[in-house]
């Protein structure tokens, strides 16, 4: 766990020990004092509606619980913060692995490569991973016209293979240039194929695309995980939002007083923050 992610941990730690409600059980004289002041009601707070609990949940998580006076809008911020923090953190982190595997590939494998540097999509460089080289683009360059390669070994060799499995029949003759199939299936390779200023090849140099491989899964994980911290913050503020209108409503039904009572909960596990939410819901016992 790196040095700023165990400091935002710790901080976020203090924050909601100082701030949470102690899990142990209230006494009964506290727990029905809580009570009695909840029945009571504060009038600013109960003077909330729904729809405003709501906005400004759904805009800051935790907004409408401190507006409804409710402790638990500490866990939501404080989710909301970590979540940020990490999002940041593991989407700069993907960038930068990002930079050095085009880097490795443009410093080893382009060197085949003609004219300026020009990066690729993420497809192009995830096929330079798995094929040891491009291959030609024109087999036969001296010739007229585009000459396939043969090789399938390479990229551009299995591209054509597949050109000629969609569009040339089995048992048709591929060395018939002039036919229709041909002509289409050419016109798919020349169109997927890697032209020379994408050309690369690991040939001699089986170390470096195996490190260029690891780069990639590496990149791809932070940005998978950064996309994933969108989706927490996301769900984050919906839940926030919910649970502030519902607890609205609720308090407003029932008179200022919610029979309903909502606890949430957050801290730290390791490299992660644990959520936790409960729902008590009174029966009366005859």
């Amino acid at each position: 766990m790196g040095l700023r992610r165990g400091c935002w941990l710790a901080l976020l730690a203090v924050a909601l020990v100082a701030a949470s409600p102690r899990e142990a059980a209230p006494q009964p004289r506290a727990q029905e004092a809580r009570f009695a002041a909840a029945e009571a009601g504060d009038t600013a707070s109960s003077s909330v509606g729904a729809g405003r609990a709501f906005l400004f949940s759904a805009l800051v998580p935790g907004a409408g619980q401190r507006m409804l006076g409710q402790s638990r809008w500490v866990p939501y911020l404080a989710l909301e913060a970590w979540a940020w923090v990490r999002y940041f953190d593991r989407a700069r982190h993907g960038r930068a692995l990002e930079r050095r595997y085009k880097d490795l590939a443009w410093s080893v494998a382009r060197l085949v490569s003609s004219g300026p540097r020009q990066d690729g999509p993420f497809e192009y460089y995830e096929a330079m991973g798995k094929k040891i080289a491009s291959g030609a683009y024109d087999a036969e360059p001296l010739e007229p016209g585009l000459q396939p390669e043969q090789d399938t070994a390479t990229f551009n060799g299995k591209v054509w293979e597949l050109a000629r499995s969609i569009y040339l029949p089995a048992g048709a003759d591929a060395t018939d240039t002039e036919s229709l199939e041909y002509f289409l299936a050419l016109n798919y390779y020349a169109q997927n194929a890697t032209p020379p200023p994408f050309a690369w090849s690991w040939r001699g140099s089986p170390l470096a695309q195996e490190r260029f491989r690891e780069l990639i899964h590496e990149s791809d994980e932070s940005l998978r995980e950064a996309t994933t911290m969108l989706g927490l913050i996301l769900a984050n503020h919906m839940v926030s939002a919910v649970d502030a209108f519902i607890t609205a409503r609720m308090r407003a039904a029932q008179g200022g007083a919610p029979a309903i009572q909502i606890e949430s909960g957050l801290r730290p596990d390791a490299d992660m923050l644990l959520f936790t939410m409960s729902i008590r819901i009174p029966v009366p016992w005859r």
